[in-house]
């Protein structure tokens, strides 16, 4: 009996022991909101806000039965650097402040410290994890390594145009876009993919088309994109998209008439014009008569292949008073169809 009350004895003199041990070095949390403090039976735990600005203290230090003050321990010690950690006396007996003196911030390299508080005289030890938190302090911005990739005309959906969105903060799902302009968001629109390769803190989008873009409309769009996350809205990004003209219209005539009326006893020149119908490529035009039915007046009129001039010799020898033929119009280097070539009928009339 005497045996079992001696070791009940020891056993409740060694936890008291350690409870008042525990009770010498205590950390306790500041109350402020953007400090979160959890204490467990071996180490606390503290996360605190990037980028603060000047000293923060992010605990309290409660010394109940200390001589000493407490120092601090960092591992690696070159983080004491980092975080200009210091242990200063709050003005209270016993208590002292603990203390991040320098700047923070989420994207470096340094996330996370672990150090020790600890009384070298008293031989206590608290150990701390420091957590630094992201705050959404980074605006969103636009990559590509083309701002001006180009589209085909006539051409749906996938234009094959990527670019990337960088955030430092790396709250990806947090972003949103908008395109402004009513001409421009009833042809284009942008959307999310997924790339092999992305960085934790890019996304990436693709352009995709509406409905076929038309190199007569325009031969290029300025895309106002809007980036934002839940705090920034910076100015629109400006995306142009040049548009690439196709081979897929005729010529069409600048310069044309549907008859002359002329005295047929002197010789006469005339002028037609065409142009390649996709003003983006811009096919050098030749020219050609056709005659129908063949008749002996026909070789009193021709045109310069090259620059569309009708040269009419004398007619008031063929003993009529009108005369009907076509003038065609075709793209150099394409065989004659209906997509390369133009025909007008033109008509003389003698006085």
């Amino acid at each position: 009996m005497m045996k079992s009350f001696l070791i009940f004895g020891t056993i409740y003199l060694l936890v008291l022991k350690v409870s008042i041990i525990d009770a010498k070095l205590e950390l306790v949390g500041t109350g402020d909101p953007n400090i979160d403090f959890v204490d467990s039976a071996s180490s606390v735990t503290i996360s605190m806000d990037e980028e603060n600005q000047g000293d923060v203290i992010i605990a309290y230090i409660i010394q109940d039965k200390g001589t000493n003050t407490p120092e601090i321990q960092f591992i690696p010690a070159s983080d004491l650097e980092v975080t200009g950690m210091k242990i200063i006396a709050s003005g209270v007996e016993k208590i002292f402040n603990l203390v991040v003196t320098k700047r923070q911030d989420y994207e470096s390299e340094y996330k996370s410290f672990v150090f020790d508080i600890w009384d070298n005289v008293d031989e206590l030890q608290k150990q701390v994890n420091l957590k630094i938190k992201n705050i959404d302090d980074n605006v969103p911005f636009l990559t590509s390594n083309d701002l001006q990739c180009s589209i085909k005309e006539a051409e749906c959906c996938d234009t094959g145009c990527e670019y990337l969105i960088t955030d430092d903060d790396r709250e990806m799902d947090q972003i949103s876009w908008l395109i402004n302009g009513e001409e421009t968001d009833e042809r284009f629109e942008f959307e999310r993919i997924y790339p092999d390769n992305l960085k934790d803190n890019e996304m990436a989008i693709t352009l995709k088309l509406r409905k076929e873009l038309d190199y007569q409309d325009g031969s290029f769009y300025v895309i106002n994109l809007s980036i934002k996350d839940t705090v920034h809205s910076p100015d629109p990004i400006r995306v142009v998209v040049p548009v690439i003209d196709v081979p897929n219209l005729p010529p069409v005539w600048v310069k044309i008439f549907h008859s002359k009326t002329f005295d047929g006893a002197l010789e006469q020149e005339f002028q037609v014009e065409a142009r390649d119908g996709d003003i983006g490529i811009d096919t050098k035009i030749y020219y050609q008569l056709n005659f129908d039915p063949i008749e002996d007046w026909n070789n009193k009129v021709s045109i310069y292949r090259d620059n569309g001039k009708i040269s009419v010799g004398k007619l008031d020898e063929e003993n009529r008073d009108t005369f009907t033929f076509k003038v065609k119009a075709c793209e150099e280097g394409t065989d004659e169809s209906e997509e390369t070539c133009i025909e007008h009928e033109i008509v003389f009339i003698l006085f």
